[in-house]
């Protein structure tokens, strides 16, 4: 018996080692040329390997790892829970000897917190040869516990942290995506500088560090000036560029100020670890390139070094590459024996100019108030008294500010010593480009300049805290300096690049407390730039960019990767992380722009997530759903593993965690959840009862997290009725009142005082998303109310904007090439926005969708069945996921094509989802509740035939998978035999329908369902049916249950083909029940137990059951001779065209029949995935029509 069997399975889920979906993929060699041609990459049909799970790795009771960086080092320490009541007797100690002696050393506790490990920070470690560490513990009769004696290591070779994801992505080729125009592929030397300054920061920080990859790096770029050879020689882009935008297009090859200048950087610092060899090797290139740069056409009229050695470039005095590559000259000059004086002319002539244009001021704070943002809360981040901030602006307690008003805020910030990107403008420097020129100067005064001692670094230094947002925006780190708040208006403009994050990393290594906070908010916004745990974007992956591409830029990976190692933060390396895998297209706390993700933990049934620097893990919990941040308390919501019932976990400041279980919940029953939202005072939990079959509102004190109420939402009015009440998304949010919304289905409610207060759209058939606009402005995105009258629930497609504010509603119909998505109110344009999918890559919609879909994009990830949502929600998009991986879609159109990112995040969701769902059928099983009388557990061939049919394509896509899923391969053989099923196969005459001898499924009278004593729907006994015919060879089917099989498809075609000469019905209606349950029947018939009389019912079955009829159909159609499958094959093609039927039947037609051409009102219809089930027809309908 296959149920709430629990297999002795190793890990819950198992992860793909080094094999991931990487199909197209082909790692460049270190000296690939241009390629400005390069198109996207397809999905190939050939499938990956699968690994199998692996036991688990027993580990030591006490563990330390230590990262040593220059003379600090970050030890990471863990203690088994048995030990943790000797934790107060704990020592931590080193030798500097290999052992021999071990002396007592102490650090400060890090100011974050890492799950199940203690961070400490060491400090003034002095130089050995090598460093180990220990830690131990006391036990009650004085005996010390000893970890393993551990030898530091250098950051570059830390474990299982953003610091060996880029190090993996690095090492792969040194040339990438360059951030220039149609982002192509190069090679840009400043890239392999920032990686080989991190790595001789590592061989510096411990000499065991290995040096190969470091000594490739370096002959690298020695070569790179003969490789790229131009009339100068040096280093600057492999390719043509007009640097300023003025159509003077410099060649490529030319060699720029700032690409030389960070190159010497590092071939300097590289120098000084390697041979002598090396280092005269390293002189001459170096002197060599420098000679192009004390020439007189390579200064500007103000005395600074040109931006590049093009004769176009000479006339702009761009002080931050000058300033950059003057300090290494200035330093170069100390090694020179011919030019010394003459670099140390030029160097100082630079510095010269940069003293007397330097600026330095007192500038008032100026902010556009956002909406949203609390003039509370921006004062008490500013140090303003609020009454103050409102009477200065013209404004009191009657007449507030709205929204992008602009304040000025009676204070003024220090600007320390900063330049303008160029004398010809007053523009100052971005975050990175500021930072060249901190660099330049301290190298400068560092190696002995003329004019040190007139430079005042800690004005310097000073103006680099400016690049801090302190509260003002949700991004701690700024990409210009705080006074410019007010002018840039867009979000991408405020927001710093990822190589904006890696260089003030960098400079915090190098100056230490001087800017610490730098540091600090730098840490705070690192991980919004990683994507699905694995890709590093130049912008967050929050900022809305309309149709721009957001790419991993292997120039800022670099950067990225210099920072971490030289003043690593939280998340930087791990201990006890090796067996966690990063869910997909997941992010939750998202309304927050912090967006979080999930992680699942391998060997724990649990998960952990990382916000900021800290770490919270969830072991033995579940996964999280959502997450808000409180004044007292971080708070996620949590679908338990495995009863999928929804808790509070809530953890204070000192990472103390408590959990509570959501109310109206019990063995039988799990809330589903569907949105979280949060005012002043109170968190709002928007929940689904399945047996009340009713949206609820829980609200909770936010301060101690009080259960307060419970309110019933009125009905969402779904389309398909009032049992999907589950399926439309719903949207929150809270007004400038301090009043929650909810948008849901055409619901648009107001919750006041307690009492909802229900509004309709009528325009609207069903809500897609909702956002604030200015002021008390709403905009909705919504499928129109637009059905056909005489064909409902047929629409005709479109989509609708509703914007609502205190003078009331106003509707704009939405003209799009595909569906519109993404809406968001532009602050500049002062209207609410869309993207067109028809004019978007398949690859970033097909993210959007998911992402903002259901849970924060987990979607029914580790649900159970109990409330029937794998066999009506997750085995849909699994599916879809399925349609996008193994080729079929491909096949169909061999144009469509998917992001590489795109589809290897998409395999590891894939599998993903797979373990989780092994393992919960392995624990939990496979019945479900909300179908039978008092939701008595029970299991239907209709659900069981559709994990079959799912097994059935995993396998045939991935071989290598069979013996990974040994719970889903039980639950689809036990399907065609029926075995501890509520279904039976009968053969018993149904009068007026069918003989008997013919079989049929059927529910015997007085089992649990409604129906008992009942033929099945059309539906139920056609899917189980195809699961038959599809595994029979498989399962080695016994024949007679294969003959049952064949005769009911059989039936089905007698009953609704053959009447209609051989197709499907032309307006795509049959009906669900046939047999009894459609004649109806009476009381003395005694029919049936639970419904002892029934009218009948002869209406039309609805279209997602006729999907299930017609895939059926697909497979019957093999048994028809040529000409009677063309018909119907050809009916049933106009059908999904037409949209009377789902768009993913088409992923069973004959490869001959799969040119798809959709009516423009079925891309309509099926455009938007509002559900997880609704996500293959979204996938078809945007892979066929957007191409």
């Amino acid at each position: 018996m296959m149920i709430n069997r629990v297999k002795q399975v190793s890990i819950w889920i198992y992860l793909l080692s080094a094999a991931l979906f990487a199909s197209g993929c082909s790692s460049s060699d270190t000296n690939q040329a241009v390629n400005q041609n390069q198109s996207p990459t397809t999905v190939a049909v050939e499938p990956p390997i699968f690994e199998p799970p692996q036991e688990p790795v027993s580990v030591d009771p006490l563990q330390v790892l230590p990262v040593k960086v220059k003379d600090t080092v970050y030890l990471r320490l863990t203690i088994a829970e048995d030990l943790l009541p000797l934790k107060t007797s704990r020592l931590i100690e080193m030798s500097l000897d290999e052992g021999a002696t071990w002396s007592e050393i102490s650090g400060e506790q890090e100011n974050y917190l890492r799950s199940g490990q203690e961070a400490i920070k060491v400090k003034n470690i002095p130089e050995a040869k090598q460093h180990l560490f220990r830690i131990s513990l006391t036990n009650a009769t004085g005996e010390k516990i000893y970890s393993s004696a551990t030898p530091a290591i250098s950051s570059c070779e830390a474990p299982s942290g953003v610091i060996a994801d880029l190090r993996e992505k690095l090492t792969r080729s040194l040339a990438g995506i360059a951030d220039y125009e149609d982002f192509i592929t190069a090679d840009i030397p400043k890239s392999s500088a920032a990686i080989l300054l991190a790595e001789v920061i590592c061989l510096k920080s411990v000499t065991t560090h290995d040096r190969e990859f470091m000594d490739a790096v370096g002959n690298h770029l020695l070569d790179w000036p003969d490789k790229y050879p131009s009339e100068k020689f040096g280093w600057g882009l492999p390719f043509a560029w007009d640097a300023f935008g003025d159509g003077t297009e410099n060649n490529p090859n030319t060699v720029y100020s700032i690409s030389t200048g960070l190159v010497i950087k590092a071939l300097l610092d590289w120098a000084e670890v390697s041979s002598t060899e090396v280092q005269n090797r390293v002189y001459e290139v170096v002197d060599k390139s420098l000679q192009e740069w004390v020439q007189s056409d390579s200064f500007t009229p103000l005395g600074q070094l040109a931006y590049s050695l093009s004769p176009y470039d000479n006339q702009l005095d761009v002080f931050n590459a000058s300033a950059m590559l003057a300090g290494q000259m200035q330093r170069f000059s100390l090694l020179s024996e011919t030019n010394q004086a003459k670099y140390e002319e030029v160097a100082d002539q630079v510095m010269q100019s940069l003293l007397d244009n330097h600026r330095q001021e007192q500038i008032q704070l100026k902010l556009r108030l956002q909406p949203g943002q609390s003039l509370e809360e921006l004062a008490l981040n500013t140090n303003t008294d609020l009454q103050e901030l409102l009477s200065s602006n013209g404004f009191d307690q009657d007449n507030y500010p709205k929204d992008f008003d602009l304040l000025e805020v009676p204070q003024n910030i220090e600007s320390g010593w900063y330049w303008s990107y160029s004398s010809q403008e007053t523009t100052p420097n971005d975050l990175t480009h500021a930072g060249y020129i901190v660099d330049g100067i301290l190298s400068y005064v560092s190696n002995g300049g003329l004019l040190a001692s007139q430079f005042d670094q800690e004005q310097i230094s000073k103006h680099l805290t400016t690049f801090q947002s302190q509260g003002l925006i949700s991004h701690e780190l700024l990409g210009w300096p705080r006074w410019r708040l007010h002018e840039l208006t867009k979000q991408e403009w405020r927001t710093p690049r990822l190589y904006d994050v890696g260089w003030s990393l960098y400079l915090s290594g190098e100056l230490g407390a001087e800017i610490e906070t730098l540091q600090v908010a730098a840490c705070s916004d690192g991980l919004s730039y990683r994507q699905d745990g694995s890709h590093y974007l130049k912008y967050p992956r929050y900022i809305n960019l309309d149709n721009a591409p957001n790419p991993e830029i292997h120039e800022y990976m670099a950067y990225f990767y210099l920072g971490q190692v030289n003043s690593p933060c939280g998340y930087s390396f791990d201990l006890l992380s090796e067996s966690s895998q990063t869910i997909p297209f997941v992010s939750i706390g998202h309304s927050s722009e912090k967006p979080i993700d999930v992680s699942v933990e391998a060997n724990s049934h649990g998960s952990f997530i990382e916000v900021g620097e800290n770490k919270y893990s969830l072991i033995g919990e579940g996964i999280p759903v959502d997450l808000v941040q409180t004044e007292n308390h971080l708070l996620a919501i949590v679908r338990h593993w495995t009863s999928s019932s929804l808790e509070f976990i809530s953890w204070n400041s000192t990472g103390h965690s408590e959990t509570v279980t959501l109310p109206g919940q019990d063995s039988d029953l799990s809330l589903i959840f569907r949105g979280l939202a949060k005012n002043k005072d109170h968190l709002y939990i928007v929940v689904y009862d399945n047996a009340a079959l009713e949206n609820q509102i829980l609200i909770y004190s936010q301060d101690n997290l009080e259960f307060l109420t419970q309110i019933s939402l009125p009905s969402f009015e779904p389309e398909a009725g009032y049992t999907y009440e589950m399926e439309p998304p719903v949207s929150l949010l809270v007004n400038s009142s301090g009043n929650l919304e909810i948008f849901a289905g055409t619901l648009y409610a107001t919750l006041v005082n307690g009492e909802i207060v229900e509004n309709r759209l009528d325009g609207c058939s069903k809500i897609l998303e909702a956002k604030r606009g200015i002021g008390s402005t709403i905009g909705v995105l919504c499928e129109s109310n637009d059905y056909f009258e005489e064909r409902w629930p047929e629409r005709e497609g479109g989509f609708q904007l509703a914007t609502i504010d205190e003078t009331g509603l106003e509707w704009t119909q939405i003209e799009t090439k595909g569906a519109p998505f993404n809406l968001r109110y532009d602050d500049i344009q002062k209207t609410f926005v869309w993207q067109d999918s028809g004019e978007t890559d398949l690859s970033s919609f097909l993210r959007f969708e998911i992402l903002n879909g259901q849970a924060n994009g987990l979607l029914e990830f580790g649900v159970n069945n109990r409330e029937g949502r794998i066999s009506w929600s997750q085995i849909y998009y699994l599916n879809a996921f399925l349609d996008l991986l193994d080729g079929t879609i491909k096949a169909t159109n061999s144009d469509i094509s998917l992001d590489e990112k795109f589809s290897e995040s998409l395999w590891q969701r894939l599998v993903l989802e797979i373990q989780a769902l092994n393992q919960v059928l392995c624990i939990d099983g496979y019945e479900s509740r909300p179908f039978t009388v008092n939701r008595e557990p029970t299991t239907f061939a209709v659900q069981t035939s559709r994990i079959a049919l799912l097994y059935e394509r995993l396998i045939n896509y991935v071989p290598s998978i069979e013996n990974s899923v040994d719970c889903i391969k039980d639950v689809a053989e036990s399907s065609a035999t029926l075995e501890n099923h509520i279904e039976v196969i009968a053969e018993e005459e149904i009068p007026g329908w069918l003989e008997a001898g013919t079989s049929y499924l059927k529910w015997p009278k007085g089992s649990a369902f409604y129906f008992d004593g009942l033929n099945v729907p059309y539906n139920h006994q056609n899917e189980w049916a195809l699961g038959v015919l599809k595994l029979q060879d498989r399962f080695q089917i016994n024949p007679d249950i294969v003959t049952a099989a064949e005769e009911i498809l059989s039936y089905f075609h007698s009953q609704i083909v053959e009447p209609e000469g051989g197709k499907l019905p032309e307006d795509g209606r049959w009906p669900y029940w046939w047999g009894t349950a459609s004649d109806g029947w009476t009381e003395t018939a005694e029919i049936s137990t639970n419904m002892p009389t029934y009218t009948g019912d002869t209406g039309d079955a609805w279209i997602s059951f006729r999907s299930i009829d017609s895939f059926a159909m697909l497979e019957w159609s093999d048994f028809l001779d040529q000409g009677a499958k063309e018909k119907l094959v050809i009916s049933l093609t106009q059908l999904i065209e037409s949209g009377q039927v789902l768009p993913q039947v088409a992923r069973d037609l004959p490869l001959s029949e799969r040119g798809i051409n959709f009516d423009e009102t079925t891309i309509g219809v099926f455009g938007r995935a509002s559900s997880p089930a609704e996500i293959p027809e979204t996938v078809w309908i945007q892979a066929i029509a957007h191409h």
